[in-house]
């Protein structure tokens, strides 16, 4: 299903694509409410799927099909481009705002998340691997990088600190890590173990971070992504995903959606639901839109 707030998440309207089990990320090319891709996957023949809405989530088009899981979407650095990682080396490019999808090779392996910069800077890791893989251009090549999991890390997401830094990140994954790197990956500080359950979310905005997973578990940075203190999310279910802006941050996870004023030092429960699963969020022009499935329990 596709959920869409136009009031802050007061009221919500819910639609659903025809023949979709599950949908679990969006993103949108062009910055506009009615125009954005969401990735789905189709029980009927196992296979996960693109699509995108011009007229916001009125109707969807398939754009792009295959039988490798998705794992993750991101913009590229150029206006319009836009790479999508998943199962077993899959890398996919568009460069027409997700209008359509070509293959690529890159030999990542199983790619667990991807982030790219403005100014064509980006990064990829990959499941098992020993480093991360690199872009200097955008992504036209990439290169293996020094190692990310010195402490045997398992790395769900990445973000950058800030747009005008393209070589300052943060990760977060299993277990509560925390890592932060100043030089695209070269070497990686191990920041914070936050003693809980994984963290399988991050993003930032003018320099505050939010991370946020298991239990309901979130954690607020000022200065960078260097200290991270718990703030109380109001809600012990899992959080897949954040997204912030200067006016709202929003998390979403198992049952729940979470909307933050203040930039996230307070958060406020604004729907909840015993068979919805919020899997993403993003918030352009206004206007809210998540993600998810109907549980099957």
């Amino acid at each position: 299903f596709v959920l869409t707030s136009v009031d802050e998440g007061a009221n919500w309207v819910k639609r659903s694509v025809s023949g979709v089990t599950s949908l679990t990320k969006v993103i949108s090319f062009e910055g506009i409410s009615d125009k954005f891709c969401i990735v789905g996957y189709k029980v009927s023949d196992k296979s996960t799927n693109i699509y995108k809405t011009i007229d916001g989530a009125n109707n969807f088009t398939n754009v792009y099909h295959s039988y490798n899981y998705i794992r993750d979407i991101s913009k590229g650095s150029t206006l319009g481009t836009g790479f999508a990682i998943g199962w077993q080396s899959m890398t996919i490019l568009t460069t027409d705002y997700g209008e359509s999808w070509i293959d690529i090779y890159t030999g990542f392996g199983n790619s667990m998340t991807v982030i790219l910069s403005r100014r064509n800077t980006g990064i990829v890791v990959a499941e098992g691997e020993d480093s991360a893989f690199v872009t200097t251009n955008g992504g036209n090549s990439w290169f293996r990088n020094s190692p990310l999991h010195p402490f045997n890390a398992v790395i769900e997401d990445m973000a950058f600190v800030n747009p005008s830094d393209s070589s300052s990140l943060v990760a977060c994954g299993g277990g509560g890590d925390i890592f932060r790197t100043t030089d695209l990956g070269v070497s990686w500080e191990y920041n914070q173990n936050t003693k809980g359950g994984s963290l399988t979310t991050v993003q930032f905005v003018d320099s505050v971070g939010i991370t946020a997973g298991e239990d309901g578990t979130i954690f607020r940075s000022t200065d960078g992504g260097i200290k991270w203190t718990p703030v109380t999310s109001g809600t012990n279910n899992i959080i897949y995903s954040v997204y912030l802006t200067p006016s709202v941050y929003w998390a979403v996870g198992d049952f729940t959606i979470l909307k933050s004023n203040d930039q996230g030092q307070t958060w406020s429960i604004v729907r909840t639901s015993s068979d919805e699963l919020y899997q993403d969020v993003i918030f352009i022009n206004g206007v809210c839109i998540v993600v998810g499935y109907i549980s099957s329990y």
